[in-house]
């Protein structure tokens, strides 16, 4: 049994920044038509686990004090990059963090994470993509994040 989003009036094609719409853009190229906002709907009201895990997201967000956590990592990977130099393991695929952002993001304000992970992970072992997008980057430039992804875990600059 399948069951559909509910539909709703058209966003305007685009937000404010000029981006496209981030309620208004589709999920994906598969399910053409199937915007940001109806899924989100479908989300609320038919998946329950929907709404508590997107708070976790939300709570483990460096937004809300988790640069203990995010220091974590930057020693992980500090050992692991100290290990591949000894030889004592394979070197690492893409020893950095990637952040993908959106220029005209209005949620994620790419200078403020810029200066946050730099400072949390070290700027060795951050790297940053900046596409001209806005919150829906994800959607909209699936195909060019994935090249992204696919050239840092193969070792290369992005």
């Amino acid at each position: 049994m399948s069951i559909s989003p509910p539909t709703s009036p058209s966003p305007p094609p685009h937000d404010v920044t000029g981006g496209d719409s981030f309620d208004g853009a589709e999920i994906s190229k598969f399910l053409p038509g199937l915007t940001v906002e109806q899924t989100m709907a479908w989300q609320i009201s038919q998946h329950p686990g929907f709404i508590p895990a997107f708070m976790s997201s939300m709570r483990h967000a460096p937004i809300f004090e988790q640069q203990a956590l995010w220091s974590e990592l930057s020693g992980k990977l500090r050992n692991l990059k100290l290990e591949s130099d000894k030889g004592r393991c394979l070197p690492p695929s893409g020893e950095k963090v990637l952040f993908i952002l959106g220029r005209t993001d209005q949620v994620i304000i790419e200078e403020e994470l810029q200066a946050d992970a730099t400072a949390v992970l070290g700027g060795d072992l951050v790297e940053f993509l900046v596409m001209d997008a806005g919150h829906e980057i994800i959607m909209t430039r699936a195909s060019e994040i994935a090249v992204a992804l696919s050239t840092l875990w193969a070792g290369q600059r992005v």
